[in-house]
């Protein structure tokens, strides 16, 4: 039985697509960190809003959720 495959043209595709794959996987790492950076960066910013509603007491509500909290409905469910 003869297969006809071409050992080292696809050992050269598999290398190939090994790379694209490494590249693809680097970028969304690279962009991520990015993005945890950017999420991180505003949550500093934003920290004395948060401060001020703890200051005073205020739970966050939300419409059709009946939890309510400091920390937000979603964040108890």
């Amino acid at each position: 039985m003869d297969l006809n495959i071409n050992v080292e043209d696809l050992l050269q595709k598999l290398e190939q697509q090994y790379k694209e794959h490494e590249t693809t996987s680097r970028e969304i790492e690279d962009l991520l960190d990015e993005q945890l950076g950017l999420l991180k960066s505003m949550l500093e910013k934003l920290k004395p809003i948060y401060s001020w509603y703890v200051k005073k007491g205020l739970v966050f509500t939300h419409p059709t959720i009946k939890i309510r909290s400091p920390l937000g409905p979603i964040y108890r469910i």
